[in-house]
């Protein structure tokens, strides 16, 4: 139990991790409202605004009392949508290499 409890931890912070990483870059960008508070760093240079939007983002959703169906349908999104990039990548390179480009 213990195993998948850490195990669970660890894919959690990845994922804020990774989701913060993706705000910022996008703030970054200017690329959505409140960029200029998302991309902020601290005095040592580490976004600080794309782990607080990440947080704040994932929490309202416990916040608004999701029931166990709907949380269960937001992760499968979420796991789709995390290797959605790797498929239309190459699926990008096939078409355009398909029209001689």
């Amino acid at each position: 139990m213990c195993v998948v409890l850490v195990g669970f931890l660890a894919c959690a912070m990845a994922s804020q991790g990774g989701a913060a990483r993706g705000l910022y870059s996008l703030a970054r960008d200017g690329a959505f409202p409140f960029s200029r508070q998302v991309r902020k760093v601290n005095g040592r240079q580490a976004p600080i605004g794309g782990p607080v939007a990440s947080t704040l983002l994932s929490a309202s959703a416990l916040l608004l009392g999701m029931n166990a169906t709907a949380i269960g349908a937001v992760i499968a999104f979420g796991t789709a949508a995390t290797f959605l990039p790797f498929f239309l990548t190459p699926l990008a390179a096939l078409i355009a290499r398909l029209r001689g480009k």
